[in-house]
């Protein structure tokens, strides 16, 4: 990137790139659920927990993908090797994060999500098995029967299905 020299240099470029997008993301949800900022482990509102899960299986399918093609997911370039951590996974999660937050703000700004899909437990907020299976069911959605306004959508289902093909490979 023109102008960083230092890896530290594009970690704050990224840090501003994240508070755009979360920031818009923010915006964007509709009642009942709120989004206020990011936030981890554990996820502490159902938006959150849908960007963990959405990134966490990013990183899943983008790792057996890298591993297929013989090269070594915990090495990175932008992102650092901490334990388990797949590193270069995460720096090719990079390239689809913004699609990823805009597919989950489509999410919240529709109907797809009711209050009844998530469980606040002591250990954060988690997604019900069936708001699961609906979410898999659109992401890998092979045909899509009717037309999409929305690219991220078309875009993460390309990207998964991508993906998954490249596992079996």
């Amino acid at each position: 990137m023109k102008g960083a020299e230092k890896l530290v240099q594009l970690h704050s470029v990224d840090g501003q790139i994240g508070k755009l997008l979360y920031g818009e993301l923010s915006k964007n949800v509709k009642s009942p659920f709120s989004f206020n900022e990011r936030n981890y482990y554990p996820p502490k509102d159902p938006v959150n927990a849908v960007l963990s899960f959405i990134f966490s299986l990013l990183s899943k399918l983008i790792t057996c993908a890298v591993l297929s093609k013989g090269l070594e997911p915990f090495l990175g370039f932008f992102h650092e090797r901490r334990g388990s951590h797949p590193a270069l996974a995460s720096d090719l999660i990079e390239l689809s994060r913004p699609l990823a937050v805009r597919f989950v703000e489509e999410l919240f700004a529709g109907d797809f999500f009711t209050p009844d899909d998530f469980k606040k437990s002591s250990k954060g907020v988690v997604i019900e098995k069936d708001a699961v299976e609906r979410l898999l069911s659109l992401l890998f959605k092979l045909e899509l029967k009717e037309p999409l306004i929305e690219p991220s959508l078309l875009f993460l289902n390309w990207l998964t299905k991508w993906l998954r093909e490249e596992c079996s490979s």
